[in-house]
């Protein structure tokens, strides 16, 4: 329990986003930012045999999003052309920064993907 004066953190809120309309909604916040955290999620662990299967993404400490393109059947999926297709303007924005903990795999993976992640450090 917090003592009087001290402040609760808050805990960070991690969404799944499998809705065309919440997809449009996070495409629109993602063209907003200065600096967003990528990472891809993948069938692979060398990029260039790799698929993507996800995609999370995040510009702040208590938020976080995951873009599910590829599961099992029955699963709530994001179409993965169309989802490439939309993030396409905001991964290639260089003014747009672009952060992760395995940046130069995803970027390979996302060039296999017909995207030029644009706006990294390196």
């Amino acid at each position: 329990m917090p003592t009087d004066g001290e402040v609760q953190p808050r805990k960070p809120v991690y969404s799944t986003i499998d809705t065309p309309e919440a997809f449009a909604a996070l495409v629109i916040e993602m063209r907003r930012q200065k600096q967003i955290s990528i990472d891809t999620e993948t069938t692979h662990i060398w990029p260039r045999w790799a698929e993507i299967v996800g995609i999370s993404l995040s510009w702040n400490e208590q938020q976080a999003y995951y873009l599910p393109v590829r599961g099992p059947e029955g699963s709530r999926l994001l179409d993965p052309q169309e989802t490439l297709d939309a993030l396409r303007p905001v991964l290639e924005d260089p003014a747009i920064g672009k952060l992760g903990q395995n940046l130069k795999y995803d970027r390979i993976v996302l060039r296999n993907a017909g995207i030029e992640l644009a706006g990294t450090p390196f």
